[in-house]
């Protein structure tokens, strides 16, 4: 049972004794008349992700429900260039090197991945985290182009996140020099 504490033009507040999961869309009624829930944000989810799972990265940020079992789950990429970059056999790396993965394949605006490192029992991962694409050729300028200093991250160090990283387009402006322990180019 809900409780009206305040009335607006835009709508009215409600609230109740107890916990109550209500999802945009839920049909209320009160006195045989029926709305609409509107304006309630979706609940963030994690995807559980163990090594051997698919998992299909996708330049289409639509949200989607969580997968069915033994389905690839689905995540959007933010940047649709580091989708389209993405070649079979290439590591990917997820929120901060908690999750590994390699490209299976890849189709029209979608790449899909097998994890293969997670943490025992299997890894959360959450939205707006960030990921790595340490050998995967960038088509955008590299983070520190026009600027005369990089620094060199190693694999699985902490980096910013909501950001991809790419490892090799600074090396077409000849920034740097690169060994196979370098695998991110991050500006200072």
């Amino acid at each position: 049972m809900f409780t009206v504490a305040q009335v607006a033009t835009e709508g009215v507040l409600a609230e109740a004794e107890r916990n109550a999961y209500v999802a945009d869309g839920t049909v209320l009624e009160c006195g045989g008349r029926t709305t609409s829930a509107g304006g309630i944000p979706p609940l963030p989810r994690r995807l559980s992700l163990a090594a051997g799972d698919r998992l299909v990265l996708t330049r289409d940020l639509t949200p989607v429900d969580l997968p069915a079992s033994g389905a690839a789950a689905r995540i959007g990429c933010t940047l649709p260039e580091a989708v389209a970059a993405l070649r079979p056999g290439q590591p990917v790396v997820f929120d901060d090197g908690a999750i590994d993965a390699v490209v299976e394949s890849t189709a029209a605006g979608e790449a899909t991945l097998r994890i293969t490192r997670t943490k025992p029992g299997g890894q959360r991962l959450g939205a707006e985290k960030g990921i790595n694409l340490p050998e995967t050729e960038s088509p955008l300028p590299a983070l520190g182009a026009g600027r005369p200093q990089v620094q060199i991250v190693p694999p699985r160090l902490k980096l910013p996140a909501n950001g991809v990283v790419f490892r090799s387009n600074a090396r077409r402006h000849g920034e740097q020099k690169w060994s196979p322990r370098n695998k991110a180019v991050v500006p200072r």
